[in-house]
């Protein structure tokens, strides 16, 4: 295989490539919904097939950049000026904590177990559930968060105040299955955990979807929710 058309044709793919981003606008990687990221493999396998392809010669290739391009870029203008389009093409926001309260049916539609929201929470720099007050999964996969007002951020330095010893919870119940690495951790019992859930209201673990300790907020649970 010659080496030139292969060359031709990586600089025309590069040079398509390249009006291509130009033209549908600049995103960060974090922006990209679930089509464009489709759309990027997809457009990918398309140069990428045809460059290394001996019986495929540059006009097919300009026409498959030009038809593609010519794709993407109508299917950007109408989702940006329909909004009965938008939803279902684009997905909307899902709130996974409302007022203070873990939306388990949330949770449930979009795949998310509490796992996994602790660690996008953790990624936001909030290492306590119990210090917010709403979390919205938006459509790119990222979240977004609201802290409660009394959790809201200020520095000890800014009120002057000694320094103190920061610790992350730990975790007490997950799925309805007690952890005893975290009880052992704070010095605590099942059965003080027991006492404790019954305060609040459940008769066991089983009720509970997650559970966890902080020496600044105490204990905060998630009841576990009954699916529709």
């Amino acid at each position: 295989m010659s080496l030139v058309p292969i060359s031709l044709k990586l600089v025309i793919g590069f040079a398509g490539l390249w009006i291509i981003t130009r033209l549908l606008g600049k995103k960060e990687i974090a922006q990209l919904t679930p089509f464009d990221f489709v759309s990027a493999l997809m457009l990918s396998e398309l140069v990428g097939n045809t460059i290394y392809s001996d019986d495929v010669g540059y006009g097919p290739l300009v026409y498959a950049l030009a038809f593609w391009m010519l794709l993407s870029f109508a299917m950007d203008r109408l989702v940006y000026r329909s909004r009965r389009l938008k939803k279902p093409l684009e997905g909307e926001p899902s709130l996974l904590i409302v007022n203070g309260t873990v939306n388990q049916r949330e949770l449930d539609r979009n795949n998310v177990d509490m796992e996994q929201l602790r660690t996008m929470l953790r990624q936001r720099d909030v290492f306590y559930l119990a210090e917010v007050a709403f979390a919205v999964l938006e459509t790119n996969g990222s979240l977004s968060v609201l802290r409660k007002s009394e959790h809201e951020t200020v520095t000890r330095g800014d009120l002057k105040l000694p320094d103190r010893k920061s610790e992350l919870a730990k975790v007490l119940v997950m799925d309805g299955e007690v952890r005893e690495e975290g009880l052992r951790q704070i010095g605590k019992s099942k059965e003080w955990l027991r006492q404790e859930l019954q305060q609040r209201g459940c008769s066991g673990t089983e009720q509970v979807n997650f559970a966890e300790w902080s020496e600044e907020n105490g204990l905060y649970i998630v009841r576990k929710q009954n699916k529709p």
